[in-house]
C-alpha cells in the first residue's frame, strides 16, 4: 500500500526553505510597516540610552551656528595680529640691539602671521640684509684670524728656525773661539819663554854696553832674533785678537765703528783747555803726536784696515800700536767697549758675535796680552835705532827691562784671567788703561759719543 506520507526534507534543503521565508518575511514587514513606526522605535532606543528624551534637548537653529562661527573667526584674525605685533616689538627691539639673528627670527614670525603688513617685511628686509652683511663680515673675520693664525705660525716658525741656526751659529762659535783661547794659552806659554829667553840676552847685552864689550853686536843680535822671532809669531794673533775684540773692529758693524772713531777723533780736537792739556801729557808719555792719533782716526773713520796699521816698518808699526792701544785705553775707559753695553744698544748687536760675554772677555785679555808682547818688541826695535852713547842706551836698555818685567807680570795676570775668567779681570791685571794721569770725567761722559 503506497504511504501517503511524504519523504523527509534534507537537512540542507530545509536550512534554504526557512532563509528564504525569513527573507520573504522582512520584505513584508518592511512594506507593510509605516517608516514612522521604525524611526519612532529607533529614537526611542536612544532616548533609553541617552536617559532623556527628544523633545527635551535644545537644539541651536541654523543662524546661531554661522554667529558662532565668524566671532571665532574675528578673533583669531586678532589674536594672529596681536602675536605678530608682539613679534614685531621683540625683533625691533633686538634690531635696535643688533641682534640680527634674533631680529630676523622674531620679524620672520610677525611677518608670517600678518602677511599683509609692509612695515613687517621691510624691516624684516633690513634685518635680513643686516644679517646677511654680519655674517659674512664674520666669515671674513674668521678668514682674517685663521690668515693671522697661519701667519703668526709662520713667523714662529721662522723664529724658531732662526733661533735654531743661532744656537747652532753660537754653539760653533763658542767652539771657535774656546779653540781659539786654547791655542792662544799655549802660544802666550810659547811667547814668555821667548820673551824671558830675550831678557837673557839683553842682561848680556846691558853687560856688554858697560863694559864696551866686544861682543855688543852679538847680543844684540841675538835680541833681534828673539823678538822678530815673537813679533812675526804674535803678528796674527795680534790682528786677530786685539783689533777684533779691543779694537771693535771686525765683529761690530763698520758704519758703527766708523761712527764711534770719529767720535774719538773729535775728543782729540777738543777746545776744552782741561782735554787738551791731558791729551797733551799723555800722549807725551807714550812719545807719540796728536796728529799722528788723529791719522789713525781718520783712516778708520774713512774705513780703513786697522790690521795694516802694524804691517810694513817695524818702527811706524810700532808707534801705531802705541796709538791703538792709547785708543783701546779710552774705549775700555769710556766703557764703550763693554759686552755688555754693546749688547744693550739700540742698534744691537752691531753684528757683534753671539759669544757669550765670558768668551768676549777672554778674547780682549788674549788680545790685551798680545799687546802688551808686541809693544815689548816694537819697544826694542825703538831702541835699536837711537843713536845714543853707551851709557845712555844702557839706561834705556835698563827702563825697557824694566818695563819688559812689568809687562810679564800683566800677561801671568791676565793668562790666569784667561783659565778661569772673572769679572773685572782685564781692569785688575792691567788697571784697564795705561794712563799716566786720571783722565777728566768730561772726557768719557756718554753724551760726548
Amino acid at each position: 500500500m503506497t504511504s501517503f506520507l511524504r519523504k523527509p526534507i534534507p537537512f540542507h534543503r530545509k536550512k534554504g526553505k526557512a532563509s528564504y521565508c525569513l527573507a520573504t518575511f522582512i520584505i513584508f514587514f518592511s512594506i507593510c510597516i509605516p517608516e514612522k513606526v521604525i524611526s519612532q522605535t529607533a529614537l526611542g532606543q536612544l532616548e533609553i540610552m541617552a536617559g532623556r528624551r527628544a523633545d527635551q534637548v535644545s537644539v541651536p537653529s541654523a543662524n546661531s551656528y554661522s554667529i558662532n562661527w565668524q566671532q571665532r573667526r574675528e578673533y583669531l584674525e586678532q589674536k594672529r595680529q596681536e602675536d605678530a605685533a608682539e613679534n614685531y616689538s621683540k625683533g625691533v627691539n633686538a634690531f635696535n640691539k643688533k641682534n640680527w639673528n634674533e631680529a630676523v627670527r622674531y620679524l620672520k614670525k610677525a611677518a608670517r602671521k600678518d602677511p599683509n603688513n609692509l612695515t613687517y617685511k621691510n624691516v624684516l628686509q633690513q634685518a635680513e640684509a643686516n644679517l646677511q652683511r654680519e655674517q659674512q663680515q664674520n666669515k671674513e673675520l674668521q678668514n682674517d684670524i685663521r690668515r693671522q693664525e697661519e701667519e703668526r705660525k709662520r713667523r714662529d716658525e721662522e723664529i724658531q728656525r732662526k733661533e735654531a741656526e743661532r744656537l747652532e751659529k753660537e754653539q760653533k762659535e763658542q767652539a771657535a773661539i774656546k779653540e781659539k783661547i786654547n791655542e792662544a794659552e799655549k802660544t802666550i806659554l810659547a811667547f814668555k819663554k821667548d820673551i824671558k829667553y830675550a831678557q837673557g840676552h839683553l842682561k848680556n847685552y846691558t853687560k856688554a854696553l858697560t863694559n864696551n864689550n866686544t861682543d855688543l853686536e852679538k847680543w844684540g843680535k841675538e835680541v833681534d832674533d828673539a823678538y822678530n822671532r815673537v813679533l812675526e809669531d804674535s803678528k796674527g794673533y795680534l790682528s786677530g785678537m786685539f783689533i777684533k775684540y779691543n779694537m771693535l773692529q771686525g765683529i761690530l758693524k763698520r758704519s758703527y765703528v766708523e761712527a764711534l772713531y770719529k767720535r774719538t777723533g773729535n775728543l782729540c780736537k777738543s777746545s776744552n783747555p782741561e782735554i787738551q792739556k791731558w791729551f797733551a801729557k799723555e800722549l807725551k808719555n807714550i812719545d807719540v803726536r796728536i796728529d799722528e792719533v788723529q791719522d789713525v782716526v781718520d783712516r778708520v773713520s774713512l774705513g780703513g784696515d786697522l790690521a795694516e796699521l802694524l804691517s810694513g816698518d817695524k818702527e811706524q808699526a810700532g808707534r801705531n800700536l802705541k796709538i791703538l792701544i792709547f785708543l783701546n785705553g779710552i774705549l775700555e775707559t769710556a766703557h764703550i767697549s763693554d759686552y755688555d753695553n754693546l749688547i744693550k744698544e739700540a742698534e744691537k748687536p752691531f753684528g757683534l758675535t753671539n759669544m757669550p760675554g765670558e768668551y768676549f772677555e777672554q778674547a780682549k785679555m788674549i788680545g790685551e796680552t798680545y799687546s802688551n808682547i808686541g809693544a815689548m818688541c816694537f819697544g826694542w826695535y825703538h831702541i835699536r835705532k837711537l843713536n845714543a852713547s853707551n851709557e845712555e842706551m844702557a839706561q834705556k836698555v835698563a827702563v825697557f827691562s824694566a818695563g819688559v818685567e812689568q809687562r810679564m807680570k800683566e800677561i801671568d795676570c791676565l793668562e790666569k784671567c784667561i783659565k778661569k775668567y772673572t769679572d773685572h779681570c782685564l781692569e785688575g791685571c792691567t788697571g784697564k788703561t795705561k794712563w799716566s794721569t786720571p783722565p777728566p770725567p768730561l772726557l768719557f761722559e756718554y753724551r760726548n759719543w
